[in-house]
């Protein structure tokens, strides 16, 4: 019989990261920088605990919300100046 092979599944961005920022240090995970998983560029990939991961989310979510908002209440005053 011949020998068993230990299939190893990869993600895109664990490949990118692999070979471009370096072997994944242990206990850390590849991060998208701008949350868009989708969007594998070397300069949007950072290994991170699964801790600061979360933080990371948390983070960039509220900022982007916080962004929404400000962009609405920019559009809502426009609006009511337009009134004028």
């Amino acid at each position: 019989m011949g020998k068993k092979h230990k299939k190893i599944t990869y993600q895109i961005h664990q490949l990118v990261a692999k070979m471009f920022i370096g072997p994944c240090p242990e206990g850390k995970i590849v991060n998208h920088k701008d949350l868009n998983k989708i969007n594998n560029k070397v300069s949007n990939l950072e290994y991170l605990t699964l801790a600061e991961n979360r933080q990371h989310f948390l983070k960039t979510k509220k900022d982007k919300v916080s962004d929404l908002k400000e962009r609405k209440t920019i559009t809502e005053d426009m609006k009511q100046s337009d009134k004028f």
